[in-house]
C-alpha cells in the first residue's frame, strides 16, 4: 500500500465501515523483503513445521524460509515452462503444489526435492487448491469444478464429486472432507459433503457478484463480494448477514481470514487495501503498510503465524496486536 498523508488516510477510515474509527494502535504486520521482481505475484504459503515453510506465486515462483517466515530464499525450480503455482499444502514432509498450466508438484521430504506429477490429459482444467493428506494421499481441485484424489502419491487419481460443480473461481476444503466453492462468474457458490450425490447450488443473496469464500476453524465464515461488499456466517454456511459494504474507497477486497482464536477477521485487496474487525465485521479499523504497490491477494493465518501475499512479490507478517 502507497504510503497515504494524514489527510488521505483520515478519508480512507471514514469510508470504512464504522465511520469514524481510529487507525491500529501500532503496525500489526511487517513487510518481509522477498528479493522477487515487481512480475510476480505470490499467491499462497504453507509451512512443513514451525520454522520451515514455502510460498508460491507466478512465473514458477517457489520461496523457503527456515526460520519461521522472518527471511526467504528463491529456489529454482526446473519446468518446461513457466507455470503460475496457485496453491501449497503440507503434511508434514509431504508436499504439494499446484497451478496452471496443469502442473503438480510433489515432495516426500519437506521440499528437499520436488517431483513433477503428470495428470491425465482426459481430466478438464488446471488444479486451483491442493490438499496434502497424508504420505501418499492427496486431494486436488480443479478449475472445472471436479475435486480428484490419489492415495498412492499421484500415480493414479479417482474423481471424488460425483458431478463437476462447473467452472469455479475459489474452492475450500473444510475440516469434515466437503468442499465449498464459488463459481466462475460469482453468480452463485455450491457446497458437496463426502457421500453426497451432487453439488448443492446456493444462489447469491446479494446483488452483487461473489468474489472468494472461507471458514474459520469453527462455524464462522465469511464471504466477498464485488465492491467491497462482504457477508458472514455463524453456522457454517447455513445462513448468512445480508451484504454490507466494509469499504467504499473504490476498490475491493479479494481474500480473508480469521486469527487462530476466532477474534478478528482480516480482509485484503486492491491499492494494498489490508483491513481488520474484531467484532464479526460490524467496525473496521484500516492497518497502514506503507511502500505497498498493487493488490494484496492472499491473507493466511497458520497456526501461531499470519501472513498477507500480494502482487509484485509482497509479503507481510503478522506481528500480533499491542498488549
Amino acid at each position: 500500500m502507497r504510503k497515504w498523508s494524514g489527510l488521505e488516510l483520515g478519508l480512507l477510515l471514514l469510508a470504512l465501515a464504522g465511520c469514524g474509527a481510529p487507525p491500529l494502535d501500532r503496525d500489526e504486520w511487517k513487510v518481509i523483503p522477498t528479493g522477487l521482481s515487481d512480475k510476480a505475484d505470490l499467491l499462497d504459503i504453507a509451512f512443513v513445521d514451525d520454522e520451515n515453510g514455502w510460498a508460491v506465486g507466478s512465473r514458477s515462483t517457489l520461496l523457503r524460509t527456515a526460520d519461521g517466515g522472518e527471511s526467504w530464499t528463491a529456489i529454482p525450480v526446473k519446468l518446461d515452462s513457466d507455470s503460475r503455482f496457485l496453491s501449497v499444502s503440507f503434511d508434514g514432509k509431504n508436499g504439494w503444489i499446484g497451478g496452471e498450466p496443469k502442473r503438480l508438484l510433489r515432495t516426500v521430504n519437506g521440499g528437499e526435492s520436488w517431483t513433477s506429477i503428470t495428470l491425465d490429459r482426459r481430466l478438464p482444467g488446471s488444479p486451483i487448491k491442493v490438499y496434502a493428506l497424508g504420505r501418499e494421499t492427496a486431494e486436488v481441485v480443479l478449475n472445472s469444478g471436479l475435486v480428484i484424489k490419489t492415495v498412492n502419491g499421484g500415480k493414479n487419481w479417482q474423481v471424488v464429486t460425483p458431478a463437476s460443480a462447473g467452472g469455479i473461481r475459489s474452492a475450500e476444503r473444510v475440516a469434515d472432507g466437503s468442499y465449498w466453492v464459488v463459481s466462475t462468474r460469482g453468480g452463485s457458490y455450491l457446497q458437496w459433503k463426502p457421500g453426497d450425490p451432487q453439488w448443492t447450488n446456493y444462489e447469491r443473496t446479494s446483488s452483487r457478484r461473489i468474489q472468494a469464500m472461507g471458514f474459520s476453524g469453527g462455524k464462522a465464515g465469511w464471504m466477498i463480494n464485488q465492491g467491497g461488499e462482504m457477508q458472514f456466517t455463524a453456522n457454517h454456511g447455513e445462513t448468512w448477514t445480508p451484504g454490507r459494504s466494509v469499504i467504499l474507497n473504490g476498490l475491493g477486497l479479494l481474500d480473508a481470514d480469521y486469527t487462530p482464536d476466532d477474534k478478528k477477521i482480516w480482509a485484503a485487496g486492491g491499492g494494498g487495501t489490508l483491513i481488520v474487525s474484531a467484532d464479526d465485521g460490524q467496525n473496521w479499523k484500516a492497518e497502514e503498510v506503507p511502500g505497498i504497490k498493487g493488490s494484496l491477494l492472499n491473507v493466511e493465518f497458520i497456526g501461531n503465524k499470519g501472513f498477507v501475499l500480494g502482487q509484485n512479490g509482497v509479503l507481510l507478517k503478522y506481528r500480533g496486536a499491542a498488549d
